[in-house]
């Protein structure tokens, strides 16, 4: 009988982790499939992706991740294109700056014909935020495994492609 009470123990315990682990998994990917699907209009998106430059540093070691420079536009719901004078977009920035593209999020960027790329985003230029929000600036860290790919898609010269922050606090990191 006592072999009989573990057996059912264990087949519980296998059983509440199967669950566990199906409800963490939803929990990630389900804020990706929603990012990638556009439906959730709380997941910032950017529109009119235009990659510029692969930037790399002289170091050649293997873990040195590349810097994709991509220029964006926001839409025009968001509200920083609402803002009408130079004043209230500076007043804006230096308000929400850092949480507008925030720092260390996975960001993925979708071209038409391509598919998508993921990468960490390293830094965006605030100054240039408040002067042209239609033509800002993102650097984003990319492993070197997809240095082809971000080279293809900079070659080809894509435009028009989309970029969301996938989910910023689950996978942001430091």
């Amino acid at each position: 009988q006592v072999d009989e009470a573990e057996d059912g123990t264990e087949k519980r315990e296998r059983r509440y982790l199967d669950w566990l682990f199906r409800l963490l998994r939803e929990d990630v990917v389900g804020s990706i499939r929603e990012a990638l699907n556009g439906r959730d209009r709380r997941i910032p998106s950017f529109i009119n992706v235009k990659p510029v430059a692969v930037l790399q540093e002289n170091d050649e070691k293997s873990y040195t991740p590349l810097v994709l420079r991509v220029q964006f536009s926001f839409p025009a719901h968001h509200p920083l294109m609402r803002c009408r004078t130079d004043r209230e977009r500076r007043d804006f920035v230096a308000r929400r700056g850092r949480r507008l593209v925030p720092r260390g999020a996975l960001a993925c960027l979708t071209f038409e014909g391509i598919g998508n790329l993921f990468a960490k985003i390293k830094g965006c230029d605030e100054k240039l935020l408040e002067i042209q929000p239609t033509q800002s600036i993102v650097d984003l860290e990319l492993d070197r495994a997809l240095l082809e790919a971000a080279l293809d898609i900079l070659q080809q010269g894509v435009e028009g492609g989309t970029m969301r922050i996938v989910h910023q606090g689950f996978f942001s990191y430091e």
